[in-house]
């Protein structure tokens, strides 16, 4: 945990550094300057891990390390040359009545208190808001700028810091449940270089943190089924709790970490009434203990605020704002149909991108969302035409290879079943929250980021049994994928180092 500590510190020190020079020196708004920056960036991670290849020999761990590179390279540069109020969600203004992100981040900053009321985005746990503060009042000291509209935009490096961050925790995980470096790689690869985390990390709202502390207990969920020790279920308790007090969405991580635990306690206790025919041992009892304590840590950090807000607004938990149907948002009037149960191709690619305000249909608009978010953007033609095409190719082999993980592959039963089962529940969770709030704004394919993630994964798996030659034509999946990968990482670089102005529906 010591290293993970320190790369995550190295990590947030160097975008905070690089946030604090661009804006001391005013040149955020040289955007074209910044994407220069961003091209040549990845330009010269290629080239230095072409020489270390030459120099060295090919290793898997260089070119993991280079995708992870450009990872960074794209979310710090989309974060500089994003202004908070371009591409945001539900950001408001900085007018502290009005109850945006910004606002919430304004009460805290100004006033150094927690808002008077729950108010449009204020009945939101408020941890990546209060980091959003502190890091207005660190970049203020440092730039010499005290100003509100400063402290929302440095609270774009806690943003930033998560989407970059999850980069780390793939990789980890990867490593913890013995993917090879292949599958590493192309998991990883999948991560860096997909669009949606380039928009989280320019994005002034609790999506990319919240990612991140749900990704951190994935991981730890894994690390303490292998070992049970102090460390791993303190990691976990803490992991769970800043998720919630992020954004109270993380607690349906709780359907895949909670039966993981009982699996490991009725493990242990059925070992101990099955050989040594007792009730409890010391295993048995070691783990309760770990379980008390992972409540210990949890539930305060969890659930202080809902109560709070219970108490004084009568506020439910997991409580979401209704939009009235009045809304030009509404779909409900759409049938099942046409909103879950078909695919419109012959809007694949016109139009290039969604818009909450008419679309209905869910698979199109998980499809084309997940790369471009709910915005149009300026660029036409080619790219994001040809981007669209690889990443519906990508998301078609990601469910092939989850169906090939349940049922061929044995290496571990946590990439086998655990990690199928943990993206049906999001999948499950977002088509019950579609049906539940019927509007083009849940369909936002921000609200299943995790998806991706583990559909390269399964990516990973299924090349992994390719190079073992335990699939006919393994040699040639194994070629397709690398050059899919490519294609899609070249077209998510060119796509987002070109955006200069944008239309939010």
């Amino acid at each position: 945990m010591g290293n993970e500590l320190y790369s995550f510190g190295v990590m947030l020190a160097a975008i905070t550094i690089i946030f604090c020079f661009v804006y001391r020196f005013q040149l955020q708004t040289n955007i074209v300057t910044i994407q220069r920056v961003m091209q040549a960036g990845v330009a010269l991670s290629i080239i230095v891990t072409i020489g270390l290849c030459v120099k060295n020999k090919f290793q898997w761990n260089y070119v993991v390390y280079m995708v992870m590179a450009i990872g960074f390279i794209m979310r710090v540069g989309y974060m500089l040359y994003t202004p908070y109020n371009v591409r945001p969600h539900d950001i408001g203004t900085l007018d502290i009545t009005f109850g945006g992100h910004a606002a919430y981040i304004e009460y805290i900053y100004d006033l150094g208190k927690l808002p008077d009321s729950n108010f449009y985005q204020f009945y939101h746990p408020p941890f990546f808001h209060f980091m959003g503060a502190v890091f207005g009042k660190i970049v203020g000291f440092i730039i010499n700028r005290t100003d509100v509209e400063m402290a929302v935009e440095a609270s774009k490096i806690v943003s930033c810091f998560g989407s970059c961050g999850v980069l780390l925790l793939v990789k980890k995980l990867c490593e913890e449940v013995a993917l090879n470096k292949k599958g590493v790689f192309i998991a990883v690869a999948v991560t860096a270089l997909h669009p949606n985390t380039f928009l989280l990390a320019g994005r002034v709202n609790n999506d990319s943190l919240v990612i991140f502390f749900i990704m951190l207990a994935v991981l730890f969920t894994v690390k303490w089924l292998k070992n049970q020790t102090w460390l791993n279920i303190v990691v976990l308790g803490i992991a769970f709790g800043l998720g919630m007090m992020t954004k109270i969405s993380c607690g349906i991580i709780a359907f895949f970490t909670g039966p993981v635990m009982l699996y490991v306690l009725f493990r242990n206790w059925y070992t101990c009434r099955k050989i040594e025919k007792k009730w409890i041992n010391k295993k048995t009892a070691f783990i309760i203990g770990e379980l008390a304590l992972f409540a210990v840590i949890c539930f305060p950090l969890a659930l202080w605020y809902p109560v709070r807000n219970l108490k004084q607004f009568n506020q439910p938990i997991g409580y979401t704002p209704m939009i009235t149907p009045e809304s030009d948002l509404y779909v409900g009037e759409e049938s099942i149909k046409d909103r879950f149960l078909s695919f419109k191709a012959d809007e694949l690619l016109d139009p290039i991108y969604v818009n909450p305000h008419t679309d209905c249909n869910l698979p199109l608009y998980v499809v084309k969302c997940s790369i471009f978010g709910e915005f149009e953007h300026e660029i036409k033609g080619f790219i994001p035409r040809a981007l669209i095409c690889i990443n519906m190719f990508l998301i078609i082999v990601s469910l092939i290879a989850m169906i090939y993980t349940v049922i061929r592959y044995k290496d571990n039963l946590m990439v086998r079943l655990g990690f199928p089962y943990l993206w049906l529940i999001y999948v499950c969770s977002f088509i019950w929250y579609n049906v539940k709030f019927p509007f083009g704004c849940t369909m936002d394919f921000r609200y299943i980021v995790p998806t991706a993630f583990l559909g390269g994964i399964f990516i990973g798996v299924l090349v992994d049994s390719a190079c073992e030659k335990k699939i006919k034509g393994g040699i040639v999946l194994e070629k397709v994928m690398y050059a899919a990968i490519a294609v899609f990482g070249c077209l998510s670089v060119a796509m987002y180092t070109m955006l200069t102005n944008y239309r939010l529906w």
